[in-house]
């Protein structure tokens, strides 16, 4: 079982896993929020470009909210002081998915909820986004994001494929900024190959 609880941590300090962790709260209880992507600028797409519908994924509780998750051993997680996202981590990765999308000509993406038809839809079922201190509490943690992509015909209403894809990234220092910089490459390497593998898989399907 995860167990969640509230992260306070100290950085630059030794950590004590069996207790707390921390990341330096700062001076004042209004918390630093964090984005994860910027957005991309949307390529021209083709007049016969299929459209996509990007489900908002579905996550355990204890990644569904705005808090900026960490795990001393990948079992227990917590959360970092005074540090959140801009919104729910589901829609973080649902934005991320549709930027990834938007240097694809044949492929245009829409964000659910929509009442626009659409060709394909992908759903994903988020495993993992947090860091780890896999390396000891007093080396900065890895940034992993794990999560199952499945791809369904919206005409016929058959699965295609279903794929599971991760990437990490390691931490420059045991900061919540450079935390955030390290999820942010992970999210956007694991995106960028899911794109490609979601182009290549609906370009196999006959045209309808």
């Amino acid at each position: 079982m995860i167990k969640c609880t509230k992260l306070f941590v100290i950085p630059l300090c030794a950590l004590s896993l069996s207790g707390c962790l921390s990341i330096l709260p700062g001076s004042s209880s209004v918390p630093s929020i964090y984005r994860l992507s910027q957005g991309q600028d949307i390529a021209q797409k083709q007049a016969d470009a299929v459209t996509l519908l990007i489900r908002r994924p579905i996550a355990p509780n204890g990644l569904a909210g705005e808090d900026i998750v960490l795990s001393p051993n990948g079992e227990r997680i917590a959360y970092a002081a005074d540090a959140r996202w801009e919104e729910p981590v589901p829609g973080l990765v649902q934005n991320a998915a549709s930027d990834a999308f938007a240097p694809i000509t044949s492929i245009a993406p829409i964000s659910a909820p929509t009442t626009l038809r659409s060709d394909y839809s992908i759903q994903f079922n988020l495993r993992q986004f947090e860091a780890i201190f896999d390396d000891g509490e007093k080396n900065p943690p890895l940034a992993k994001i794990s999560f199952t992509a499945t791809l369904i015909d919206m005409n016929s209403r058959e699965l295609i494929v279903a794929r599971q894809f991760s990437a990490s990234q390691r931490a420059d220092e045991i900061r919540v900024s450079e935390i955030v910089k390290a999820q942010r490459s992970a999210t956007l390497r694991a995106m960028s190959d899911m794109a490609r593998w979601a182009e290549q898989e609906i370009g196999q399907q006959p045209k309808s």
